[in-house]
């Protein structure tokens, strides 16, 4: 169980990119936090979609970040994110020069947690004042931009101790059901997950959320696109047999942005397991993305020689 649901947090996870400050040498049994200091500024764009850009002057990266209609998009470019400073081209579709003045005064922030000690973290509020040129493929969303509100974060040497084992496996609750399905294709850098929860006590209950990503590499920069889905009392959005604790069968049905189905099935004689069906979804700016079909290579439960694109489901009862 532990193995299991270990990898399934670490499947959930992948949806987003975690950037976190360089761990420095502490004592046993705690982990020490470089300082840090980030920037971030937030816009309206065009279409009902809302956008972003932070920098890391440590990781000498920035990102914009689109928002809407159930649909995240993520570019991230070399750039400069230091002194004030928000500097990137993200090749033919637009570029950021902006400069912080800052507004007001710093706010201190204090962390929740009891288990990391050290310096503070302020977050200065203020004006980013420059340029920013933006239109995304197919035209789904603009921001042309010279002033924009945002804030500088500076975060100093903290030291933390260690949780000391995998958080959240000892308190997983024995009255719900877990169901992960994942697919992905390396061929285009596809992926779709469906996570469904089911109460052992009441039968018929359940919560289903499905997501979709698609990664792209350009020159000087990257797109990650993901799409975002929920349903409630969820069977027929995600239906599965199973026999003899293994899953026979999974089909989903995701409502929109996604359309068709795609059904999950594993051959106990022949040993082998597919990932067919119509299954698509539609993603900003790229359009409709087939997100099953022979190229992908399906795994049962633990991915285990699956050379290249793989397609894998796991259930779990605590």
């Amino acid at each position: 169980m532990r193995t299991k649901l270990s990898t399934l947090v670490l499947a959930i996870g992948l949806i987003y990119v975690a950037v976190t400050p360089a761990s420095a040498v502490a004592k046993r049994g705690y982990f020490a936090t470089d300082a840090s200091s980030s920037m971030q500024a937030q816009h309206r764009g065009s279409n009902g979609y809302a956008i972003s850009i932070s920098g890391d002057g440590g990781f000498g990266f920035v990102s914009l970040t689109v928002k809407g209609h159930h649909a995240t998009v993520q570019y991230f470019a070399k750039g400069a994110a230091a002194r004030g400073r928000i500097k990137a081209r993200f090749g033919g579709l637009g570029r950021v020069a902006l400069r912080f003045h800052p507004r007001g005064k710093a706010r201190l922030l204090k962390d929740s947690e009891s288990n990391c000690r050290g310096g503070d973290t302020r977050v200065q509020p203020g004006v980013f004042v420059g340029k920013l040129d933006f239109e995304g493929e197919q035209g789904y969303a603009v921001i042309r931009a010279s002033r924009i509100k945002g804030t500088v974060t500076h975060t100093e040497r903290q030291v933390c101790k260690s949780s000391g084992g995998e958080e959240g496996e000892e308190g997983f609750p024995s009255s719900l059901g877990l169901t992960f399905l994942n697919a992905t294709n390396e061929t285009n850098g596809s992926s779709f997950n469906a996570f469904k929860v089911e109460s052992k006590s009441r039968p018929g209950r359940s919560a289903t959320s499905f997501s979709a990503t698609v990664a792209e590499s350009f020159p000087g920069f990257s797109v990650s696109r993901s799409i975002q889905a929920t349903a409630k009392n969820s069977d027929a959005f995600f239906s599965v047999t199973t026999s003899h604790g293994h899953v026979d069968e999974a089909t989903v049905t995701p409502p929109a942005p996604f359309s068709g189905s795609a059904t999950y099935r594993r051959a106990v004689a022949k040993k082998s397991e597919t990932w067919v069906g119509s299954l698509a979804g539609d993603f900003p700016g790229l359009g409709t993305v087939s997100l099953a079909g022979p190229e992908f290579c399906a795994e049962g439960v633990l991915l285990k020689g699956c050379n290249g694109p793989a397609a894998w489901l796991v259930r779990l009862f605590g």
